[in-house]
């Protein structure tokens, strides 16, 4: 039949030739031979876009065979019939890449991107291209105009930030982290929107400024404690720095608990903004009264007590809260920072 196809076509009986390789394409759809007659008829006819789709057709089933080197000789057939079409170009890139001719692949694609600065199938090849050669800085600036181009693409923008890490880009990449995250909150993607922070952390696992959204995120997936776990880690990064203080406050409000204050300079976080001591009495009594209010109401307190006081003071309360089981969180504040 496939000799029968190529007479009726060289004595110009396309219409006759045509049928026999449709017929012979519905018994076998990869039918190589009947493949390439058929784009001979559409070549005749002057039908080049159904000629070239039938080659490319043809390059596909070699390339699903693992015939790589005849698909490789058929795209370079190809490019003298078709020398300006960007499939073509295309086709020849992802040869040369199968290879790992990346240069030559590179080169082919920017002889395609310049005909077609958008084609994304290209861009997309491009990047992977400059990744496999570790040259993550040209990779990142493809995938940032392949988000222009499709702005929506999440697993672009975590694949650029990938790259940014990978680069030591950290800056770029919490910037990217960020827009990632919001943009997961947005579509109501909440294991989205932890992802990119979880990814910076590995990275700089005591950057502050990522922990905290990172905290932030735990809580609105309802994750209370890991997010108690977060903020405690966050209050010990910033020991020494009044941040401390508001990560310890919400460490409270997760606890449902309220603040023990003690005599020093720390009295100042009684005051606004802070408001983290409930009550004052003298010094060593942020403990004992704090044990015997968690015994009477059954909640959990936060107390605060500088070295020296907890030296002059607050041990016996300590022994005897720990005797008695109550559960406190008892901060020590180290007297070089407090100045006392």
């Amino acid at each position: 039949f496939l000799l029968l196809a190529g007479a009726y076509v060289e004595k110009g009986m396309l219409d006759e030739g045509e049928q026999v390789c449709k017929k012979l394409l519905e018994l076998d759809s990869s039918n190589l031979g009947a493949r390439e007659i058929l784009a001979q008829v559409h070549l005749k006819r002057g039908d080049t876009d159904s000629a070239l789709q039938d080659y490319l057709q043809i390059i596909e089933l070699l390339r699903s065979r693992s015939e790589d080197e005849k698909a490789h000789l058929y795209a370079q057939k190809l490019l003298t019939l078709f020398p300006d079409r960007p499939e073509v170009h295309y086709y020849i890139a992802l040869s040369y890449k199968e290879r790992g001719e990346y240069q030559q692949a590179l080169d082919e694609l920017e002889e395609l991107l310049k005909k077609e600065p958008s084609h994304l199938l290209a861009l997309q090849t491009k990047a992977q291209i400059l990744e496999n050669q570790e040259r993550l800085d040209e990779a990142g600036l493809v995938l940032r105009q392949l988000i222009s181009i499709d702005p929506e693409n999440m697993e672009l923008k975590e694949r650029l930030l990938n790259y940014q890490l990978l680069s030591g880009n950290l800056e770029e990449a919490k910037e990217s982290a960020e827009q990632i995250s919001s943009s997961y909150l947005s579509r109501g993607d909440l294991s989205g929107a932890l992802r990119p922070f979880s990814q910076v952390l590995a990275y700089v696992p005591e950057d502050r400024e990522v922990r905290s959204k990172l905290c932030e995120v735990r809580l609105a997936r309802g994750e209370t404690k890991e997010a108690r776990d977060e903020y405690l880690f966050l209050a010990n990064l910033y020991l020494g720095l009044i941040q401390f203080y508001y990560f310890v406050g919400i460490l409270c409000d997760l606890l449902r608990g309220y603040f023990g204050g003690d005599i020093g300079c720390y009295m100042l976080g009684a005051y606004s903004p802070y408001k983290m001591q409930d009550f004052v009495v003298s010094m060593g009594a942020s403990i004992g009264i704090s044990h015997g209010i968690a015994k009477t109401i059954g909640k959990k307190p936060v107390i605060f007590i500088g070295d020296s006081t907890f030296f002059h003071a607050g041990m016996p309360a300590l022994l005897n809260l720990v005797y008695n089981k109550s559960n406190a969180l008892v901060i020590i504040l180290d007297n070089r920072w407090t100045a006392m």
